[in-house]
């Protein structure tokens, strides 16, 4: 890659691997809003997309939808990102705090908020059918924050 990236998020995106923000360690916590995909038909990475969602932002809420598409939690919506413009979806529930978590699967969007330790998590489902939201019910034991996970369909 062309540069560091500390806290970056990594998707796979239509053909290509993509680390997109994070920050060097020098910088600790200050995101950047760029993009590098890795190209695999050539064994190179392309040049660095700067400013990838229009501005710099914690990458944590980003997600490839099965459809194709680019979704990113963006100023209490959800939006993805069309050629080089956010569009936006859908928006949150009122109450849902910062969401520290999204995955896509069967046509549908999980948002996880962040919570306290031993507090829930507030988690929603988005059908992209008819745009609508349902809760989904999180166990207690199912508490603290959100480092990361990883979902595979197989």
């Amino acid at each position: 890659m062309a540069q560091e990236r500390d806290q970056c998020k990594v998707i796979f995106h239509r053909g290509k691997l993509h680390v997109i923000g994070g920050y060097c360690t020098e910088l600790q916590g200050g995101f950047e809003g760029s993009d590098e995909a890795f190209e695999f038909s050539t064994w190179k990475w392309d040049r660095v997309k700067e400013d990838y969602f229009g501005a710099n932002m914690c990458p944590k809420a980003c997600v490839a939808g099965d459809n194709g598409k680019l979704y990113v939690y963006w100023a209490s919506d959800v939006a993805t990102l069309d050629k080089d413009t956010l569009k936006i979806v859908a928006q949150l529930l009122a109450g849902l705090g910062d969401v520290t978590y999204m995955t896509t699967w069967q046509e549908k969007l999980m948002v996880i908020e962040s919570s306290n330790f031993g507090v829930s998590h507030l988690a929603y489902m988005l059908d992209f059918i008819n745009y609508t939201w349902t809760k989904v019910e999180s166990p207690k034991e199912y508490s603290g924050y959100v480092q990361s996970s990883n979902y595979l369909g197989i």
